[in-house]
């Protein structure tokens, strides 16, 4: 309730800003509704991304006079509602992509790992004769 209360003022003295960022951002909210998981990594991607497409609007807001006719004005620009929506739909396009990469370099990196290691063990095997590469059973161990 307090953070409303400060923010009040600040949507007052904003207000061209506000009308302008509320319609761009919605892929955002969007994402936040959608977004079931605990980090929200949809919501942070997706968020950033749009916030950074609906700059262009709010830099055209501020260059013509941040008043409320400057507000409208800007909302009827294409190329802020394209940069605005092509920057939500990349940060779901990394949103997406992001797991299937981080599993291809982890395999990646799991096969380069092994091949160190196989290649390890056949220098023990050299060194240290057949007996090193055997298995044993627990039982046998003991």
């Amino acid at each position: 309730m307090v953070a409303l209360l400060c923010l009040a003022p600040a949507v007052l003295i904003l207000l061209p800003s506000c009308i302008v960022l509320a319609p761009a951002m919605l892929p955002t909210a969007v994402a936040i509704y959608v977004d079931r998981s605990r980090d929200k990594s949809l919501a942070l991607s997706v968020g950033t991304l749009n916030f950074c497409g609906a700059l262009v609007f709010l830099i055209e807001l501020w260059m013509l006079g941040h008043d409320l006719k400057a507000a409208f004005h800007v909302l009827t620009s294409l190329f802020g509602w394209l940069s605005a929506f092509a920057g939500a739909a990349l940060g779901w396009v990394i949103y997406l992509t992001m797991p299937v990469l981080v599993a291809r370099v982890s395999a990646a990196r799991q096969r380069i790992r092994l091949a160190e290691l196989r290649a390890l063990q056949s220098e023990l095997v050299e060194e240290w004769g057949p007996a090193v590469a055997e298995s044993r059973s627990a039982d046998e161990s003991r």
